[in-house]
């Protein structure tokens, strides 16, 4: 399951990654349309597009917050997915090693023992995940 963790993480930094391109890119194009306009306000004055100049904002504007939302959106489900992996995992281990105990194949200590090893590895992939995405 760690392994199903690492490679998620891995795929969803790569869109992460893709997406926060995207994002930067708007904000340059946002930023540049606003820089123009202000260094030619009196041209646009002068020909009376105002409104025009307006409706070219909005829609760069726009297309600026939906790539936004979109980054948003994949990097919150990709936090909200790693818990739920690793919980999985978690469960799994619990349910096998219980079969494992009932048969008197492990004692308690050795599955106890196990159990705060792989706590140990999941919370250090956790992180990792976790910075992947924060440096996207």
């Amino acid at each position: 399951m760690t392994v199903t963790i690492a490679l998620v993480a891995y795929l969803f930094s790569r869109r992460i990654y893709a997406l926060s391109y995207l994002v930067q890119e708007g904000f340059s194009g946002l930023s540049t349309f606003v820089q123009e306009n202000l260094n030619g306000i009196r041209t646009v004055q002068a020909m009376a597009q105002e409104e025009r100049e307006i409706e070219r904002f909005r829609g760069v504007n726009q297309s600026f917050a939906d790539r936004d939302l979109n980054l948003f959106k994949v990097a919150s489900f990709l936090g909200a997915l790693i818990p739920v992996l690793a919980a999985s995992a978690t469960l799994i281990i619990i349910g096998y090693g219980s079969v494992l105990l009932q048969q008197g194949e492990i004692t308690v200590g050795t599955f106890a023992a196990f159990f705060s090893y792989l706590a140990l590895v999941r919370r250090h992939h956790a992180r990792s995940a976790s910075v992947a995405v924060r440096t996207q």
